[in-house]
């Protein structure tokens, strides 16, 4: 059985057979964006983006769906997200994105699907079969592997794998890692009121098709894969810091990478979690 919040189709709980609690979500939905906007789903904003149409649907107590239209600086998207309970252990869940234009194309930097859970004592993940302990190092442990975990001490695990993205655009590639998220009472969002481990499986751009340079937040060029775009990816410059998006010193310099997704072009990324005992 879910939980989920009315405004957004957010899960918020999910009780599964023979735990003793129900499994409590702090964060659900996505995020996606190209650098100079992104959308979150849960928090209904984020920045430069503007909600032009919004539907939810559920289904019983075991399906939601909810499709976002979202115009940012350089593109106008659909974001499409279901999730289904297809087994009292198992959700599948989808995030579908298409370019709403039939003209132009629409530039993408990365697309996530998210889950927070509160940190307990003892709660570890596994990521390439190594158990990582919660420091709150907030350190992204990131793979390509298929799937990654979280286990409690009492022997309940949670796996989260990733069962094909068939169409995904050349550029992009296809990660799922978790983060030892601290408690950061300063951020007004639900997710950031205790420890927690993040666990996202994202698409991100590891072959960009342009570059996005920013000060700070603040994004300035768009710079196509032309004579200044080999240059800066050129061997012994930034070919391999760009993704990261840090420029030395004091982080003040970032450049990301983005794809040009085509007049209606869509993808969508796949996984399911399951819950064990």
């Amino acid at each position: 059985m879910l939980k989920w919040d009315p405004r957004t189709n957010c899960i918020t709980e999910w009780q599964v057979p023979k735990w003793p609690q129900p499994l409590r979500f702090s964060g659900w939905g996505f995020e996606f964006g190209n650098w100079f906007g992104f959308f979150g789903h849960e928090r209904l904003g984020g920045l430069a983006c503007q909600i032009i149409n919004c539907e939810l649907s559920t289904f019983g107590s075991t399906k939601l769906v909810s499709t976002w239209d979202i115009k940012f600086p350089k593109a106008t998207m659909q974001a499409q997200l279901t999730d289904e309970l297809v087994a009292p252990t198992k959700l599948v869940r989808t995030l579908a994105i298409t370019n709403l234009s039939e003209k132009h194309v629409g530039w993408l930097g990365d697309a996530v699907l998210r889950m927070v859970i509160p940190w307990e004592e003892g709660l570890v993940a596994e990521v390439e079969h190594r158990e990582i302990t919660h420091n709150n190092s907030n350190f992204y442990h990131d793979t390509e592997e298929l799937e990654v975990a979280l286990r409690w001490p009492d022997g309940r695990r949670l796996t989260v794998s990733r069962n094909g993205y068939p169409n995904v655009p050349p550029g992009l590639t296809p990660y799922l890692y978790v983060r030892d998220q601290p408690a950061m009472p300063q951020y007004p969002h639900d997710h950031c009121a205790t420890p927690a481990w993040v666990v996202h499986a994202r698409c991100l751009v590891d072959y960009p098709g342009a570059l996005v340079f920013r000060l700070w937040r603040n994004p300035l060029i768009l710079w196509s894969r032309g004579i200044i775009g080999r240059y800066v990816l050129s061997p012994g410059r930034l070919t391999n810091l760009w993704r990261a998006g840090e420029w030395r010193p004091g982080q003040r310099w970032s450049l990301f990478g983005v794809w040009p997704l085509r007049p209606k072009e869509s993808f969508n990324i796949t996984v399911e979690v399951e819950a064990s005992l």
